[in-house]
């Protein structure tokens, strides 16, 4: 699990504007099995509960951006001689 603390950035399209950004927190997951002395599987997922990431402009009721960016999930494997 990892957490990111609000914050305040600055954004500049047609003029520069102040965004709050809510704070985060994403949790993973990820999980091995060695299957042998040679052979190794990993599985991970990234934002597993598929946290956004909100910004506002001065006001949580002015909402600026409400983006999903989704799981992702990876599967692998290690192998050694």
């Amino acid at each position: 699990m990892r957490y990111r603390d609000e914050f305040v950035s600055e954004q500049v399209a047609v003029e520069s504007q102040t965004v709050n950004y809510d704070g985060e927190t994403v949790l993973d997951y990820q999980a091995s099995y060695q299957m042998n002395d040679n052979l190794g599987l990993v599985f991970q997922v990234n934002n597993l509960t598929d946290e956004p990431t909100k910004s506002y402009f001065g006001e949580t009721a002015q909402t600026g951006t409400l983006q999903y960016f989704g799981r992702q999930f990876f599967l692998g494997f290690t192998y050694s001689l």
